[in-house]
């Protein structure tokens, strides 16, 4: 398990501090370096990882175009403000200085930065960012007590998100990443400085969230310019959905039959990401009179964070297409196959919702090998009243469209041809 070691810094300046973790002292200017050195002690090798909000180029830029240069370019601002962390001390070599989206005015001797932003804009990036460097399955120490209150919050949420995230995606594998906050009293100097810690949970459900991703931005205009890509993770999303309502609702058969390609996570982050960058590539940069002005696109952070849970769904539910389609339709292995998943999902009375319809299939299916009827011809009654309603009802097994074959090594179902569209538009719209 890879350990990491998140914290926000602030316009401020660190000074040497007797950290006490454990009861044992710690000599450093800030508490991820204490915590460092602990975790190392004990035989781990933690990963620093220092949350710079872009105002802090004040720190390393002595006049406005100076500044407005690095704002353009966050690698050499990265790479100026690590420098300047490690000459002051704060840090070791081998820390990494992430950049992330600031709001606000912040003010140098020689010029003012004002940058127009939103909350969501920075909680979205950063939220992103953390997904695509911590993987499941690693232990994650943020200190909450540096840093200005809204870029603490702020990756409090992304973290919060990131763990959601990697939850979701590990359903069926059940791995985990686990977080613990700490906390410091204010420093002072020659006094020691305990650092406490505490659990921070997130608890995740096998639900899914709608979301377009034409409602992501705020502004027509890059909606329009970035339509082709945002229709492109529409669609990936609206599979997603798919194959979520089909194991939501006890329809296993429709995942065979519906969901046609594999589905991928890694589809939908990139494209995401995609759009981000190109958004945020369009941000204005300008100086006038000593005054650097920065203003973005706003990014509609709940719409975000739904389009991340379809991402992060994706990875069980490719998995559970993959094992649907070995079973070929096959009723019995159809069954056994979503016990399993049910199991792994805590949703035992689907699994025995499923098994009562597959025996009663399997009880009527008295057909030569070779032949395919419909399940209408093979049961008793009426015709449905209400098709939709008995659809569902029935995981999905609606006698007027499945059909039922004997193939000499087992019973299969499929769904007749023509009603696959509305099948589709059902699930879409339960």
């Amino acid at each position: 398990m890879q350990t990491y070691i998140i914290q926000v810094i602030g316009p401020t300046h660190y000074m040497d501090t007797e950290f006490l973790i454990d009861g044992k002292r710690r000599r450093a200017k800030l508490a991820c370096e204490a915590v460092r050195q602990h975790l190392e002690e004990q035989g781990n090798s933690p990963k620093v990882i220092l949350l710079t909000p872009e105002s802090l180029v004040t720190f390393v830029a002595e006049d406005a175009e100076t500044a407005a240069t690095l704002l353009r370019d966050w690698r050499k601002l990265a790479s100026s403000i690590s420098k300047e962390c490690t000459q002051r001390g704060w840090v070791e070599d081998g820390a990494t200085v992430s950049v992330i989206q600031s709001t606000g005015q912040q003010k140098h001797n020689n010029y003012i930065l004002s940058i127009d932003n939103h909350v969501d804009n920075i909680i979205t990036h950063l939220t992103l960012e953390l997904i695509n460097t911590i993987p499941a399955d690693s232990k994650i120490f943020y200190i909450t007590t540096t840093g200005l209150n809204i870029y603490v919050i702020a990756a409090l949420e992304a973290i919060r998100q990131c763990q959601l995230y990697h939850k979701l995606a590990t359903l069926i594998e059940e791995k985990t990443t686990e977080t613990e906050l700490l906390f410091h009293p204010q420093v002072y100097p020659d006094t020691e400085t305990p650092i406490q810690t505490t659990e921070y949970s997130t608890r995740v459900f096998f639900e899914f969230k709608k979301a377009s991703a034409n409602e992501l931005f705020n502004s027509p205009q890059i909606r329009r310019q970035l339509h082709e890509t945002l229709q492109d993770i529409n669609r990936e999303v609206n599979t997603v959905e798919l194959c979520f309502n089909a194991v939501k609702y006890c329809i296993p058969l429709a995942i065979q039959h519906l969901v046609s390609n594999q589905i991928h996570t890694q589809t939908i982050l990139d494209k995401l990401k995609q759009v981000l960058e190109i958004a945020e590539q369009q941000r204005n940069i300008t100086v006038e009179n000593k005054h650097v002005h920065v203003k973005r696109h706003r990014v509609v952070k709940n719409i975000a964070i739904n389009i991340l849970v379809a991402a992060a769904l994706a990875h069980p539910l490719g998995r559970i297409k993959e094992i649907t389609d070995k079973t070929e339709g096959k009723l019995e292995e159809l069954a056994k196959t979503f016990k399993t998943v049910y199991d792994k999902l805590q949703m035992g009375i689907n699994q025995r919702f499923l098994e009562r319809e597959v025996e009663a299939i399997l009880e009527k299916a008295k057909i030569q090998v070779g032949e395919e009827k419909l399940l209408e011809e093979l049961s008793e009654g009426r015709g449905s009243k209400d098709k939709k309603r008995n659809f569902f009802a029935h995981a999905g097994f609606l006698k007027e469209y499945t059909l039922i074959k004997n193939t000499g090594e087992g019973i299969t179902a499929r769904y007749h041809p023509s009603r696959l569209d509305e099948i589709r538009n059902w699930l879409l719209n339960p």
